[in-house]
């Protein structure tokens, strides 16, 4: 376990990252890591072969690009749909609360 500065706060602890099929709801692959491992990093090892498609949050923007993924023929298969940022949406967007 670790520490980590979010802001003014000290954080102490883990982080556990979990792969969730998307078609029955069930957690299929965890990972737990320590709390200063940002989770494009862990995103890596929740991936499997068969997986079609994956969605995330802004978290994990990037995670195609890593070399892990990059360089693997079965990965880089996968289509990657990854939430944007709040100020990268098209002009005119309006979100609703």
């Amino acid at each position: 376990m670790r520490s980590v500065k979010k802001g003014n706060r000290w954080h102490f602890g883990m982080n556990c990252h979990t792969g969730v099929d998307a078609g029955s709801g069930f957690v299929r692959t965890v990972e737990a890591t320590a709390a200063n491992v940002h989770a494009v990093t862990a995103a890596a090892g929740l991936l499997r072969k068969d997986d079609g498609a994956v969605y995330g949050d802004t978290a994990c923007l990037g995670t195609e690009k890593r070399d892990g993924i990059r360089n693997s023929s079965p990965r880089s298969a996968i289509t990657y749909r990854i939430n944007r940022r709040p100020g990268r949406f098209p002009q005119g967007f309006r979100q609703r609360h």
